[in-house]
């Protein structure tokens, strides 16, 4: 893959890890692009479709050139069972606007080695060592139309993480360390060990690189409250998608000792349990934002 300009994605915290649990089954190239694996199942179909949507069937680059993707096949999003009841109930054009400013560009599927991707912007490009923290964000991840098998493996991880006490899970965090020159990181493993009364501490783990505060990395002018709060105020009004096992991610460059140079970065992601509302708001991921906001402003603004 070398001669392709592809690598192993070691800035991956979270899900997509190889069968050993540790290596990371992303891939990321030299023009600033994340390769995600994809298959065809519903999850994969449902996703990619989204972001097909989202930024046509073969995405948009930043210089204006034609991706080096093929075209993903898919219809539209959101017409089929694999949608739910509200299948065919498509997105006001206003919601996704105000959405696509918030998730990663999208380059189409193809195929590497004979093994599909998605091929996607890769929003830690240009850090030299990115500190990411990933956070499933709803009080549920459940959606009743699924099969039986699938719903029951969720209602158990509801239960068993901070999912349903906290209104969000914590997928994995890592943060470079300026003194000692080291990444640390916490895996989903780790995460599955907080519960609702500690898990501010992965929030403050995240902004713990030892030059900047808490405080300036959430609250600052340049900090990731504003964003957080902008992605707040679209879901406050959007009545188009509802979005089980989606993340946030927020993001900052690790070796920063001012906050000029840290970058700060927030984006949606994860959309293989995306699908239309039937004109109703998402109150699950909007009361389980409120809820990581309220710890970060309980824990974080010191």
């Amino acid at each position: 893959m070398e001669e392709l300009g592809l690598k192993s994605c070691d800035h991956q915290v979270g899900g997509h890890m190889k069968k050993d649990g540790n290596t990371p089954d992303t891939l990321i190239d030299d023009k600033g692009r994340f390769y995600k694996p994809y298959q065809n199942d519903a999850r994969n179909l449902r996703e990619a479709a989204f972001y097909s949507m989202m930024w046509g069937s073969r995405g948009a680059d930043a210089d204006g050139s034609e991706p080096e993707a093929s075209t993903n096949p898919l219809g539209e999003w959101g017409v089929g069972e694999m949608y739910g009841p509200a299948q065919g109930q498509l997105p006001k054009p206003e919601d996704a606007a105000g959405l696509r400013t918030f998730i990663p560009k999208f380059y189409g599927v193809t195929k590497v080695e004979d093994r599909q991707y998605m091929i996607m912007e890769d929003i830690c490009r240009g850090y030299t060592q990115p500190c990411v923290i990933d956070a499933k964000i709803g009080f549920s991840t459940l959606y009743t139309w699924a099969d039986e098998k699938y719903q029951k493996k969720v209602i158990e991880k509801d239960a068993t993480t901070t999912q349903s006490t906290a209104g969000f899970r914590i997928s994995g965090v890592q943060v470079w360390r300026v003194k000692e020159g080291e990444m640390h990181k916490a895996e989903r493993q780790w995460g599955k060990t907080l519960t609702k009364d500690t898990i501010h501490t992965a929030f403050e783990l995240f902004a713990s690189n030892g030059a900047l505060s808490p405080r300036d990395l959430y609250f600052g002018p340049q900090g990731a409250m504003a964003r957080l709060q902008a992605i707040r105020d679209w879901f406050a009004t959007q009545a188009s998608f509802c979005f089980y096992q989606a993340s946030v991610l927020l993001s900052y460059e690790g070796t920063a000792t001012r906050m000029e140079d840290a970058n700060v970065q927030v984006h949606l992601i994860d959309f293989a349990h995306t699908f239309p509302t039937g004109g109703k708001r998402d109150d699950n991921f909007l009361s389980g934002l409120d809820a990581l906001l309220s710890i970060l402003k309980t824990h974080c603004d010191k």
